[in-house]
């Protein structure tokens, strides 16, 4: 019999804003410009593998995103990386928040994360493991085995 499963989860919405210079000039995107995120933070675990701090742990990363002292909010997403990223769409912040979230999380429960961005009507969801080819400052997305 499987064991039930269970979800912790946070919702934030953190506005900051972005530039995606390699769209066309007419794309309201290609110029810097800001956006309200809705995001989504949730782990997903069989009952058992999820310890009640972890509930408390995902909260407090959540009030830190959604905080001034937190990465994003009031940022520039294109400068929050080394070096700057040229593709800060919502499928980037939704890996690079799942990259930033895991690293506040405790060892192993990254792999229960997944993360929900979504602005003006499109989502991306990012759920597996993020990872930066050599030279390029965009995410990679790996899907988790």
């Amino acid at each position: 019999m499987l064991a039930p499963m269970l979800t912790i989860a946070q919702e934030l919405w953190v506005e900051a804003h972005h530039s995606i210079p390699d769209l066309p000039i007419w794309h309201h995107c290609h110029k810097h410009h800001g956006h309200h995120w809705t995001i989504r933070l949730e782990v997903v675990g069989a009952e058992g593998e999820l310890q009640a701090a972890d509930a408390e742990q995902l909260a407090a990363v959540a009030k830190l995103l959604e905080s001034h002292e937190g990465p994003i909010r009031m940022r520039t997403l294109n400068d929050i990386t080394d070096p700057p990223t040229r593709t800060p769409d919502n499928a980037w912040l939704a890996a690079w928040l799942h990259t930033w979230v895991s690293g506040h999380l405790r060892v192993g429960l990254a792999e229960h994360l997944r993360v929900t961005v979504t602005a003006d009507g499109y989502t991306a969801v990012h759920q597996g493991e993020l990872a930066v080819q050599e030279g390029d400052a965009r995410p990679a997305i790996i899907p988790s085995p």
